[in-house]
């Protein structure tokens, strides 16, 4: 990151040397005051008053952390007059201004009793202001302040915040002039050079930088080197080496200031190691190393924020994620540490975002920010995070995410955030199953005002709801309620009636479901509804017979349907709309005849279909599923000239990649080798013309099989790898083709020990995949048994059958989740247990396999009983 940019956007307003402030501006000696000598002689306690005086020093010192402490000691004492307490209180917020502690100082000021035109007070709020970069709110602090109403020691800072003032709005004549006035009236060298500090810092912020600076810089670093004034040039120079380019120089020079730092000159040393950081770059070791030297001493909470900011964008989480961590834990370990919330939420997201992520540590620090920081402003980004981590969780933990959702939503206004937070807590007790808390938070929503696409979706969820709860009469009366609602779309009115019409068929309600639409189109209103609504609940009625299987009727509402579809005005529903319609209804149709068995009648239909419609997605469709009717017969070579119509005339639909792949398997099905090979030629069409497209993963898989099935192990190992390369990372169940590609090595191995070892050790580590699914795993234990009893390992393919076996049936019971997949093969590894411990001679651990395969009745359970018997084993 660019030091010029990091510099202006973070650190505009700050002091460049904590002393900036400290030399003169409230430190007049105790003799030029009247206060003590005039007012109240006998008032204050001479401790007290030398504690007032030694405060003043350090100031002038350039010691604001001592300043504040002696200051503090003396408002301890409660004998202190009210006038003077008010003075001390001053002099304390230009103490902690100085030490950059601006929250304190505004609380400070704030808290003082109403000073009435009281100039010192609006100056400081004036430096206060500057710090924090608002310009703005300076020149109205110092608008309320006549230099002449301030003593010599205030005056030459008021003249410097103008003169910053006005080169900030772009007046940089009269801002030179208030430089000038500002340090004619220094009261001492110290406060004039740190004003030329200040002034050459504020023009470097602003982008000036050139050699004649430079030179001039590198002069009053080597005439104050060693002195407090100095820190401050050697700074500038730094910045201005480096806006020169010059890193490597403006590095030397800020280690050489570090070098020259004592213990008690922390904000000095965090500043220096600051810009060091942004000098040598955050990516490099030099800077990692600076920023995390920061964040240890964390002297300044600012600073440390920009440190953390800084490094945590760094490439050290990512290049060394260890370091990284440990040094977060270091830092929160700490009690007191004042970015202790924020570096609990970056440890969080860190947890979340490595390599190998930890959900249950991000999520205990979460809790933690949330549970030890309640006024945190990152409490919100807390919950987020729980909540985020809860959707995503396996299984996902949906009624939790909805309580954090919920509380994020409690905490905003009404408006589109709090509809948007109370959707995603609908959507999570939905998702969860609890269909009851989801329609109430839908309607809640709904009642907020919603945008016009926001209530279509929210009324189609709220429907959908309440379909799962089996209230259909509810669900039919929101949707008779919103039928008239003219924001609500009718796509989303079409999409509701189709969704409670199949649930209402799926749950045996079928008559029902028919009886609402007939209800619906043919009741007295219907004439209001929108003609392309109507004929579209036209075509559904259709639709949900076909999905019924009540094919009889279906050839007569399409007649009816399609004739009431050509006698549609065009200036009622457009002309793509209607051929829409009509093309969808005839795709029925011949569907439905086909199911009838007429298949004369069917392909007619498909034919006038395609002759009217030949563009239309019907078309495409009809192709196939006249394909599939094909398949079904078994007549493949029609079916493909089917798939191969559809791949060649309409490659740009979404049925194209389908044909193909459909079409490889009709080829393969006929089993020769010409047919193999032309499957081939199909699947590679697929991933070539269409290689973003969900098919090409399935595509490859089965062209590697076919090639194994053509004795061509080594291209399709070669298409097991590629795939592995190209999906790696972008599938979770790429481990599928590691396990086919393993068994492609393992054919090839030829017997061999050596090769057969390799293969093994990969598909033991497929085995102890546990992002797997259980009966992958077993089938990867299989096969791993298998290979190493081909190399002449019995003892260790017995082993690795028993970790199959203890996976599978742990205790030697079955796990009750486990696939009739997974139970095949655990049955396998227990026959071929048994049968390897017979062979070796162990007759009671073969029993004890077979045992474990009859009570579980796993496949080839009677087999197992017969050989039992045959031992003499009871029936189990």
């Amino acid at each position: 990151m660019s030091l010029k940019r990091m510099w202006r956007r973070m650190l505009r307003g700050v002091p460049v040397a904590a002393g900036f402030l400290a030399v003169s501006l409230g430190a007049q000696p105790v003799e030029t005051t009247p206060l003590l000598t005039e007012e109240t002689p006998q008032a204050v306690a001479a401790a007290t008053a030398h504690l007032i005086t030694t405060g003043d020093d350090a100031l002038r010192a350039g010691l604001p952390t001592l300043a504040e402490r002696f200051y503090l000691r003396a408002l301890s004492d409660n004998s202190i007059p009210e006038n003077l307490r008010l003075e001390v209180n001053l002099k304390l917020s230009v103490a902690l201004i100085s030490q950059r502690k601006l929250v304190p100082a505004q609380r400070l000021l704030d808290a003082l009793p109403e000073v009435v035109d009281d100039p010192r007070e609006r100056l400081s709020r004036a430096l206060l202001a500057y710090y924090a970069g608002d310009m703005s709110a300076v020149k109205g602090y110092l608008n309320k302040v006549s230099p002449k109403n301030l003593s010599l020691e205030y005056q030459p800072w008021y003249y410097l915040l103008q003169g910053l003032r006005e080169r900030s709005e772009g007046s940089l004549s009269k801002a030179e002039t208030n430089f000038k006035l500002a340090l004619e009236k220094a009261v001492t060298e110290t406060q004039r050079s740190d004003f030329e500090a200040e002034i050459f810092r504020n023009q470097i912020v602003a982008g000036e930088a050139n050699e004649d600076m430079a030179k001039l810089l590198q002069k009053k670093v080597e005439e104050t080197r060693g002195t407090r004034v100095g820190f401050g040039f050697a700074r500038q120079y730094a910045i201005v080496l480096d806006l020169l380019g010059r890193k490597t120089q403006a590095i030397e020079v800020l280690q050489d200031q570090l070098r020259l730092l004592t213990d008690q000159e922390k904000p000095e040393q965090t500043e220096i190691l600051l810009l060091i950081a942004l000098v040598a770059g955050e990516d490099s070791q030099r800077g990692q190393l600076a920023l995390e030297e920061i964040l240890r001493s964390a002297s300044d909470k600012e600073t440390a924020a920009i440190a953390l900011n800084i490094l945590s964008r760094s490439s050290l989480p990512e290049t060394n994620p260890a370091e990284f961590r440990q040094l977060l834990d270091e830092l929160i370990s700490q009690p007191n540490h004042p970015l202790n919330d924020e570096l609990l939420l970056l440890r969080a997201r860190f947890m979340l975002n490595k390599a190998e992520p930890e959900p249950e540590l991000a999520i205990r620090d979460a809790e933690q920010l949330i549970e030890r920081y309640p006024g945190s402003p990152l409490r919100i980004d807390a919950i987020r995070l729980l909540a985020f981590q809860a959707w995503n969780a396996t299984p996902p933990r949906y009624r939790t995410a909805a309580d954090y959702l919920n509380q994020i939503r409690e905490a905003l206004p009404p408006g589109r955030e709090h509809r948007y937070y109370g959707r995603l807590v609908a959507d999570s007790f939905f998702l969860n199953g609890d269909y009851q808390a989801a329609a109430e938070v839908y309607e809640a929503v709904l009642n907020e005002e919603p945008l016009p696409k926001e209530r279509g979706d929210l009324l189609l969820q709220l429907v959908e709801s309440l379909i799962r709860e089996k209230r259909y009469v509810e669900a039919g009366d929101v949707l008779n309620k919103s039928f008239d609602i003219s924001d609500s779309t009718p796509e989303r009115r079409w999409q509701a009636e189709w969704s409670l019409a199949s649930s209402m068929a799926r749950a045996g309600e079928a008559e029902a479901a028919l009886s609402r639409l007939r209800t619906i189109l043919d009741q007295p209103a219907a004439g209001t509804i929108p003609p392309a609504l109507r004929l579209r609940l036209r075509w559904l009625e259709i639709k949900l017979a076909s999905d019924l299987n009540q094919y009889e009727d279906i050839p007569a509402m399409t007649d009816s349907l399609l004739a009431e579809v050509g006698a549609t005005p065009a200036a009622d529903v457009p002309l793509a709309d209607r051929e829409l319609i009509a093309a969808n209804a005839m795709f029925l149709r011949g569907r439905a005849l086909l199911r009838l068995g007429r298949n004369e009648q069917a392909f007619a239909t498909y034919a006038s279909l395609r002759e009217k419609f030949p563009t239309s997605d019907a078309a495409v469709l009809s192709y196939l599923e006249e394909a599939r009717y094909f398949v079904a017969q078994g007549i493949y070579n029609e079916a493909q000239l089917s798939y191969r119509k559809i791949a060649d005339d309409y490659p740009n639909t979404p049925q194209a990649a389908i044909a193909l792949y459909e079409g490889a398997m009709a080829a393969e099905a006929q089993g020769q080798e010409r047919n193999l090979t032309e499957a081939l030629k199909y699947l590679e069409e697929l991933a070539t013309k269409y290689p973003a497209h969900e098919l090409v993963f399935p595509a490859r898989i089965r062209q590697g099989d076919i090639l194994r099935k053509l004795d061509e192990f080594s291209l399709a190992q070669q298409t097991y790898e590629n795939l592995i390369q190209q999906f790696n990372g972008k599938r979770p169940d790429v481990y599928l083709v590691e396990l086919y590609r393993a068994n492609t090595l393992m054919a090839q191995a030829g017997g061999e020990p050596q090769r057969l070892i390799a293969v093994a050790a990969d598909l033991e580590n497929l085995f102890d995949r546990p992002d797997a699914p259980l009966d992958f795993r077993l089938e990867a234990g299989f096969a791993w048994a298998h290979c190493l009893r081909e190399a002449g390992n019995r003892n260790l393919a017995e082993e690795a059958l028993w970790q199959v076996i203890t996976q599978g049936a742990p205790g030697g019971e079955v796990e009750p989740t486990l696939s009739p997949s997974g139970r095949v093969w655990l049955a396998k590894s227990l026959l071929r247990l048994a049968d390897m411990m017979a062979t070796d001679g162990k007759p009671r651990e073969s029993v004890q396999a077979l045992e474990i395969l009859v009570r579980n009745r796993l496949p080839g359970w009677h087999l197992a009983q017969a050989r039992l018997n045959k031992e003499g084993v009871p029936a189990n």
